[in-house]
């Protein structure tokens, strides 16, 4: 590795704006075309959440938010509430935000990598950005991990500034940004472990200025206890939120797979990262003591924390192994993977890993199963079951009003009250010309197996039967990857077939004159 090629021991390089803008733009300008291009819409998972309370509040200034962790996380929710209201409801309203989250990590890993390594590094690194595979999924899904992520990131930098200058204010706005990223996702307590890794890395204990920190980080969470003392008559509400769910994410994170294994196996078979995340884990561990070792640190015990470190004080109880749960991680592994390209000697190799890179960025960004989905929803939106007597478990009601961008006209099906999640049928009379039905007066009921596998089993059991199947599109990488790993692992994989709607009539119930 040649070692002058990545001046990581180099004072951080300063630009100034006019050349920092010149590079900037067309790297913004190549990534928002990314995005737009792969742009996947609703999920149809906890997404749906995000969706609802944004309606409602956006559209109806319902208010507080539903007593859950999702919909208390304003950070998020009210700037896309904020959109909707100003823009009205539309698919790709909310998706702004997100959108802007995507773009805003390009830059903040570009000025992060020039403060910590160099100005060549830092080029690199945004390029790497602009084509990791996990941004750009995440710019259109609408989910809070991008932000907590960029966030959280702006926060270490401040901490690790503080820690080598020892200034109160780097302190005070390191604790600021992570009562900010708290307001979008609680789970920013994980980054705890490299905040400590960085302290300890850095030495000396006795740090008085630290106490700068008390103040800024106070004044965010007493704000928001705050305002929901003003409106709600409970300060504690989002504490509340977060504890009356605690029990069932136990029971999701606990049954989430070999503690040791999975995420090993998920890193390697997940398509959400590419070969960035396997590349850059690698690069920290092997090459560790000739790079950055803040950077190191950052990704190495990041990871390891997030993939087995415990999300309770009480009981070890390790989250779900969502790629996307390890956003905080990006910036350190795209300036990692740059230091480690621009130090190989041949020019040759470096343009053969970037190539690869960048080529697994597109094929997993083409693989995502949110692209999957929207055949179904809207081939059963233009077929004859769109009609009176027909009802949807309440995702899948979301998803196809979203799939005709929540447009009311000719939506003759209804959302079935007393199927799937409780709280999506709370909100849905938020969504414009939302109807809702009891799915035992259905004479035809529409869902997936993958939203309540133990409720559509009953059905079958009940005596209710398929009638019709609209099929998610097939992507052909996606296929060959799911047979090659059931395959090899003899059993269930981590590769999720896109779901199909399957319309299901209760027993006795004819289905003449009616076809997909």
């Amino acid at each position: 590795m040649n070692n002058s090629a990545t001046t990581t021991s180099a004072a951080p390089t300063r630009g100034n704006w006019r050349s920092d803008a010149v590079f900037l733009l067309p790297c913004l300008a190549v990534a928002l075309l990314l995005r737009l291009y792969f742009f996947n819409g609703p999920s149809l998972f906890d997404d749906v959440n995000y969706w609802q309370q944004a309606i409602a509040t956006g559209l109806d200034g319902a208010w507080p938010p539903e007593r859950t962790h999702w919909h208390t996380r304003i950070g998020f929710i009210l700037p896309c509430a904020a959109l909707l209201k100003i823009f009205g409801l539309h698919v790709w309203v909310p998706y702004v935000f997100t959108m802007l989250g995507g773009l805003l990590e390009i830059v903040v890993t570009f000025y992060i990598a020039r403060e910590l390594v160099s100005n060549r590094v830092a080029r690199l690194a945004a390029w790497l950005c602009v084509f990791f595979p996990l941004n750009i999924l995440n710019s259109s899904y609408l989910f809070t991990d991008l932000w907590v992520g960029l966030i959280g990131a702006t926060s270490l930098l401040f901490w690790h500034r503080a820690l080598r200058s020892d200034q109160g204010w780097d302190y005070a706005r390191a604790a600021f940004c992570f009562g900010v990223a708290w307001l979008f996702r609680e789970t920013i307590v994980m980054c705890g472990p490299i905040y400590m890794a960085l302290w300890f890395h850095a030495g000396r204990w006795r740090r008085p200025k630290m106490l700068w920190a008390v103040p800024a980080g106070l004044v965010v969470l007493v704000a928001e206890m705050l305002l929901y003392q003003w409106t709600a008559g409970n300060w504690h509400y989002r504490v509340d939120a977060i504890t009356a769910s605690k029990e069932a994410l136990i029971g999701d994170y606990a049954g989430s797979g070999n503690f040791l294994v999975r995420p090993v196996v998920r890193l390697f078979t997940n398509h959400e990262c590419g070969l960035f995340l396997i590349a850059g884990l690698a690069v920290a561990a092997f090459q560790y003591r000739r790079l950055p070792t803040a950077l190191a640190l950052w990704l190495l015990v990041g990871f390891a924390w997030f993939s087995w470190g415990t999300t309770m004080p009480t009981k070890w109880v390790t989250l779900l192994n969502e790629p996307r749960y390890l956003s905080v991680l990006t910036i350190p592994c795209m300036t990692l993977l740059a230091v480690w390209v621009l130090g190989l000697r041949s020019s040759w190799w470096r343009g053969v890993v970037v190539g690869l890179l960048i080529a697994s960025g597109f094929i997993a960004a083409a693989m995502d199963l949110g692209r999957a989905k929207l055949g179904a929803y809207r081939s059963f939106a233009q077929s004859e079951y769109n009609r009176p007597g027909v009802v949807l478990e309440p995702v899948v009601y979301f998803g196809v009003r979203a799939a005709q961008s929540f447009s009311p006209e000719n939506v003759r099906f209804a959302c079935a009250s007393d199927w799937g999640r409780n709280m999506a049928v709370k909100l849905m009379p938020h969504l414009p010309q939302a109807r809702l039905e009891r799915c035992a007066a259905a004479r035809y009921l529409v869902t997936t197996v993958q939203i309540e596998p133990e409720k559509f089993q009953q059905k079958l059991k009940e005596g209710w039967r398929v009638v019709a199947e609209f099929p998610g599109d097939k992507i052909f990488a996606r296929e060959l990857l799911h047979q090659v790993l059931a395959r090899v692992r003899g059993r269930d994989c981590y590769i999720i077939p896109p779901p199909d709607l399957m319309v299901l009539a209760p027993p006795g119930a004819g289905i003449s004159g009616v076809t997909p």
